[in-house]
């Protein structure tokens, strides 16, 4: 049986070799790694998104002004859940779309949309789950 310590020298061996292969700092990809271990959603945490998320959208279905959308309660009680809401939102935007960039931007303090795709959702979708592959959250 592994002890905790064995697991750490793993750990360690494992984030030099990829910081060896990609040339990035160990900092960094340690950084990276505790990142994701905090943005992995519970199952309780799964649960309360799809409620929430599935309230919000029936909520706003009708709404244009995207103020009103991103004030809706449900989409703020979203952004409440922190970090584990993250990989949440980009599964829920990869599967059924939807206007998740005002959430992802909170939460994760990133804007990977360029200037001129502002306003092409499309685009808009298209840059947020690049950015949550890059990141490690697909």
């Amino acid at each position: 049986m592994k002890t905790t310590i064995d697991i750490q020298d793993e750990l360690l061996a494992q984030a030099e070799l990829r910081a060896e292969q990609t040339g990035l700092p160990l900092q960094a990809l340690i950084e990276e790694g505790l990142r994701c271990v905090l943005a992995v959603p519970s199952p309780a945490d799964q649960e309360t998104f799809q409620i929430l998320a599935d309230q919000w959208e029936e909520g706003t279905a009708f709404m244009s002004n995207f103020n009103q959308i991103a004030a809706h309660p449900a989409y703020r009680e979203i952004i409440s859940m922190g970090a584990p809401a993250v990989p949440l939102i980009l599964e829920r935007l990869a599967e059924q779309g939807g206007h998740w960039f005002a959430a992802l931007r909170t939460l994760t303090a990133a804007d990977p949309i360029a200037p001129e795709d502002r306003g092409k959702v499309a685009k808009m979708q298209a840059a947020w789950l690049d950015w949550g592959q890059r990141n490690g959250y697909a």
